[in-house]
């Protein structure tokens, strides 16, 4: 859907000779809080002219749009593209159920923590440990996390949507707080009481050093009492590409992106989710062609011989991720985050779109007019 609406952008400003920015600046929300989405959403905390304004600036976007029309000016062979897009993506926490068991070994004061969530590589454990030692007022090295099993905790809904790890430390922060009210007279006695100190005497007082959390679906009712999303995420990038004309070979020059991510729960683990989504976009966009055998339907491109996945050479020679100094105000959040993991991922748009404007540039040299239609993935033989 991103995609096509981009598309609509790209042949609107060519159709009307009015640059890409312009006509989507003409068509953004406005920020009165007045407006709302199709389907009847409230958008009351839109950061999107924030984070557009600030892409402009910190990628500098007006200078570097002449130095490429000066690069293609002197350059025969070699084309420069560079086009900014936004995105502002709808997550919700409806429709999770998830569950947290908080352990702790009277022994030593261990924490042993269990989550209903998989960790896929998006840094769950490190946020549901990170949660549970903020809210226990604890270091984070006394946190263990533990397998998943369904043995240990069942009924819990798929791990996707981008909105796991938030709906899991909502899970984690409502275990933890039932510990912390059943330690809390054995904490409140001194300010120099330890946590073994509290361990030990609740210990010896029989108190259940066992706690579980619940995350049991977000907000109910229908989507015409409650909003189908929480809230949205608004991000927006601005990508320079290079085109060999001869090959039809892109090389991604620089791409910056502003990211409005609330009060990231992880800043390292988040940054590194906007990164990977937006190189693994890169597959859809330029390089990772489906090639099916018109008689028998068998896919001819089933290896990396023949599918190209994006690898370390299509990473931006320059890559900066910057996230926005704001909180999550809506009332359905995990401690004033927003979600990362699928919205970055169509900022890709914006390298697509940097080779049409480079192919643009070589057309003219050529002599050549009319509007290009580029389907994706935007390969070399695309290209040429």
């Amino acid at each position: 859907g991103v995609f096509m609406m981009e598309n609509v952008i790209d042949r609107v400003a060519y159709e009307t000779k009015l640059p890409p920015n312009k006509v989507r600046e003409m068509n953004f929300y406005a920020e009165d809080g007045k407006q709302t989405t199709p389907i009847g959403d409230p958008l009351t905390y839109n950061q999107l002219q924030n984070v557009w304004e600030t892409l402009k600036t910190q990628a500098d976007y007006v200078k570097r749009t002449a130095a490429v029309a000066a690069f293609n000016k002197a350059n025969r062979w070699r084309k420069r593209g560079i086009y900014m897009t936004p995105v502002k993506y709808g997550l919700t926490q409806r429709g999770y159920i998830m569950g947290v068991v908080i352990n702790v070994l009277a022994e030593d004061g261990t924490i042993c923590v269990a989550h209903s969530g998989v960790e896929l590589g998006q840094g769950i454990n490190t946020k549901v440990a990170q949660a549970v030692a903020y809210r226990l007022s604890v270091p984070l090295s006394m946190i263990v996390i533990q397998h998943n099993s369904t043995e240990t905790i069942p009924n819990s809904t798929v791990t996707g949507g981008s909105g796991t790890s938030e709906t899991v430390v909502n899970a984690a922060i409502m275990a933890a707080d039932v510990l912390l009210k059943r330690l809390q007279p054995y904490l409140a006695h001194t300010s120099d009481t330890s946590w073994q100190d509290a361990i030990d005497a609740a210990f010896g007082s029989g108190v259940n050093l066992s706690a579980q959390g619940y995350w049991g679906g977000g907000p109910t009712g229908s989507v015409k009492t409650n909003p189908l999303y929480d809230y949205f995420v608004y991000c927006a990038c601005c990508s320079e590409v290079e085109l060999d004309v001869l090959t039809g070979e892109i090389q991604v020059v620089r791409s910056d992106i502003v990211y409005d991510c609330g009060k990231s729960l992880n800043p390292a683990v988040d940054v590194g989710q906007v990164e990977g989504a937006f190189i693994q976009s890169l597959g859809f966009y330029l390089t990772e062609a489906v090639v099916q055998c018109e008689k028998t339907g068998q896919v001819l491109t089933a290896g990396t011989w023949d599918y190209k996945p994006p690898t370390a050479l299509d990473i931006p020679q320059i890559f900066n991720v910057t996230f926005l100094k704001t909180s999550n105000p809506a009332t359905v959040s995990t401690l004033g985050s927003k979600a990362v993991g699928e919205p970055p991922y169509q900022l890709g748009a914006s390298v697509f779109f940097a080779a049409k404007q480079a192919i643009y540039a070589a057309r003219a040299d050529a002599g050549l007019t009319g509007y290009v239609n580029l389907n994706t993935p935007a390969t070399p033989v695309d290209l040429q």
